[in-house]
């Protein structure tokens, strides 16, 4: 019994050592997204995406900061589709001089975001784990993410999105009892869904999450559904019915399963991509042993990792942000 409770107390202080070493292996790969946000929020004229939605979307900004809808019809001037829901766009509008315009204030928020999924990453793993040493590792392994690489200088809807989600779902996972707590989460699931209308994937996660508090589930639901449809039907009927028919019907592509599959096996079995899973591995299961010490079930996370690891697969093409909350 004696030599048991000293292996168990031995794990317990060797358990935060290990994910400090963990965490310090992927520090150095960290940096690099860090320094071309900087570099971009300077205004370093390399970081513009000549190829892709980053004029487009400034300039629909603006058009939100001056009052003016972004979602019309196809035959009217200037024929352009409003590809996103407009809450990113808005803010970063109303903090963008049109007189001297910019991709400084999107770009800066973006860079904020980054660092909020980090405080909600730690937030989650402190709560199911007790670690939040757990939620840094997460965080560094989904900075280190090739599409972080990629998206992180430029002006984008998709990681403000990404930070409402894990917001809304490091709220819904608190442990206090609170009536504020999923209505709170409503609110930022909400926000999530008109930043990019993937993040619709958000309340599926915390649903699975939260099943067994019904009541907890019905008030998270009759706020995010009752506040996401009474700002759609709003919008909808300001846009004459154009708000949808942008989203939706303009906006659909048609999905290959050849190239998609292709580059998913190419990105996934690289080496650096197969020595972080292990290092997410060896986190989780460092936690789940502290988690079956401390008598707190293990298992239970598995459904919400599932639809948690589904949704930043949507949200951000790569399964390593739900990769260390299934192991954890």
């Amino acid at each position: 019994m004696e030599a048991s409770t000293k292996k168990s107390n031995f794990i317990r202080l060797l358990s935060p050592l290990i994910l400090l070493v963990l965490c310090g292996i992927l520090i150095p790969l960290a940096v690099n997204p860090f320094s071309r946000s900087l570099a971009a929020i300077q205004g370093d004229a390399g970081y513009f995406q000549l190829d892709n939605e980053e004029g487009a979307l400034l300039y629909q900004s603006l058009e939100l900061a001056a009052g003016r809808t972004i979602y019309r019809p196809l035959d009217v001037e200037p024929y352009t589709v409003g590809t996103y829901p407009p809450l990113y766009l808005w803010v970063s509008g109303m903090l963008t001089d049109a007189n001297m315009p910019g991709f400084q204030a999107g770009r800066i928020i973006n860079l904020i975001a980054v660092f909020m999924i980090g405080f909600c990453l730690i937030a989650i793993c402190y709560h199911r784990a007790t670690y939040g040493l757990a939620g840094l590792l997460a965080w560094l392994l989904w900075i280190t993410t090739f599409e972080l690489f990629v998206w992180i200088p430029y002006y984008r809807v998709d990681l403000s999105a990404i930070a409402f989600s894990m917001a809304a779902i490091a709220v819904a996972m608190s442990p206090r009892t609170s009536a504020w707590i999923p209505i709170v989460a409503g609110i930022f699931t909400v926000a999530a869904v008109y930043c990019k209308q993937t993040a619709i994937l958000t309340p599926v996660a915390i649903v699975v999450a939260s099943i067994t508090n019904h009541r907890r589930v019905k008030i998270f639901l009759a706020t995010s559904v009752g506040l996401g449809a009474a700002i759609g039907l709003t919008i909808q009927f300001m846009t004459r019915g154009e708000f949808l028919e942008n989203l939706v019907t303009y906006n659909v592509n048609t999905w290959r399963k050849g190239p998609t599959f292709r580059g998913i096996d190419k990105r996934f079995y690289s080496k650096v991509v197969r020595h972080k899973i292990r290092i997410s591995n060896v986190g989780g299961l460092l936690c789940a042993r502290q988690r079956k010490q401390e008598h707190k079930p293990c298992a239970a996370t598995t459904p919400f990792s599932t639809a948690l690891e589904h949704l930043s697969f949507k949200c951000t093409g790569s399964f390593e942000f739900g990769k260390v909350f299934f192991s954890v």
